[in-house]
């Protein structure tokens, strides 16, 4: 009898940890998974581009953890020019199969101009919070990948095929 109420207060005790912190979890406020699934490419040649459980929950924490502080200090809308890909639709696209594009842990995204996208760059080092940030094509687009505690805290230049590291450089890189 001792041992059925330890056993039957243990499992009220983690149903109760369990609710606290599915209640403590933030919602994603600017950006959807639907908008980091979706994928012109993918629609053009009827590739599935349905992310898994592990890869939807990735996409989750880039959205609370980057995006979403990001496009709350921004201000304005921000494009998602590429979200999760499908290994299929990854190799259609020309990635490389190490991205982090397949486990929804990275997005392409823009402001709309260099402009635009230097500002969101700044806010994207300011909070910190990245795997690797990929200042692309001169500024074309922002790549940001959030690898949670396994962040490296990388910040890249990709122009003419080559990637450098841009880490102590960064702002005359962006501002050129």
């Amino acid at each position: 009898m001792k041992r059925n109420v330890i056993i039957m207060s243990a499992i009220i005790i983690a149903l109760v940890a369990f609710i606290i912190i599915k209640r403590r979890k933030k919602k994603m406020k600017y950006f959807s998974i639907k908008e980091l699934c979706q994928s012109e490419d993918a629609e053009k040649y009827g590739i599935d581009n349905t992310p898994s459980e592990e890869a939807k929950s990735n996409m989750e924490n880039l959205i609370v953890v980057v995006l979403d502080p990001c496009r709350e200090k921004y201000g304005k809308p921000i494009t998602v020019n590429s979200g999760y890909r499908s290994r299929r639709l990854n190799a259609e696209v020309g990635g490389v199969d190490t991205s982090d594009h397949l486990t929804g842990e990275a997005a392409d995204i823009t402001g709309g101009s260099v402009e635009e996208n230097r500002k969101i760059f700044k806010i994207l080092v300011e909070n910190g919070k990245f795997d690797q940030l990929i200042w692309e094509k001169g500024g074309q687009w922002i790549h940001v990948s959030w690898r949670g505690d396994n962040s490296r805290h990388i910040m890249l230049e990709f122009k003419n095929g080559i990637y450098r590291r841009i880490d102590s450089n960064w702002e005359n890189v962006i501002n050129n």
